[in-house]
């Protein structure tokens, strides 16, 4: 039984599921909180707002529709490996030797992941106050580590908690592209 207040998880890896629709993927996941609408996308809210743990509430993905979007997907926190670590250069190829504990402990430090699920080897990036994540540049709403960004990222929305979809938020200024 989920505690009020307690995040949902959706794990790929495992195909665990708390008041989720199926999931199935590759490996990578994405945390949500019950209601959570940032800060940073409550300027582009119009009704109904699409809730982002809510994936009922997501539209089909298709090519380009990112350009006219605020990033939501980008205020949904990211869970990580080594690899990826590797990739967006926080650790070195050699760390992947040293204990993830430690890794992880390191990087908390640093301020980069806000938690180490130790039983899974994932680790799950910081985000901003407003519920960003730590590399969307909070002007132009695009990845500052686009060529380097994790595993998860790179595969959203085509595998994901609701798998093809997305939580398009559109931006004030511009049209749904088709």
């Amino acid at each position: 039984m989920r505690r009020p207040g307690a995040p949902f998880f959706y794990s790929f890896r495992d195909q665990e599921k708390w008041h989720s629709p199926a999931i199935h993927g590759n490996g990578i996941g994405f945390l949500f909180k019950k209601n959570l609408i940032p800060p940073s996308l409550a300027f582009t809210m119009s009704a109904p707002f699409p809730l982002l743990e809510d994936t009922a509430t997501w539209i089909k993905y298709r090519r380009k529709l990112c350009l006219s979007c605020t990033a939501a997907c980008c205020s949904l926190p990211v869970e990580v490996t080594m690899e990826d670590l590797v990739r967006m250069e926080l650790i070195d190829t050699f760390d992947l030797e040293e204990s993830a504990k430690r890794v992880a402990k390191r990087l908390k430090k640093a301020g980069v992941i806000e938690h180490f699920y130790q039983k899974k080897g994932l680790f799950t990036l910081t985000r901003l106050a407003n519920g960003d994540c730590l590399y969307l540049d909070q002007t132009s709403r695009r990845c500052t580590i686009y060529e380097k960004r994790p595993d998860t990222c790179r595969n959203h929305p085509l595998v994901g908690p609701r798998n093809g979809f997305c939580a398009f938020v559109a931006k004030e200024s511009a049209p749904v592209s088709g």
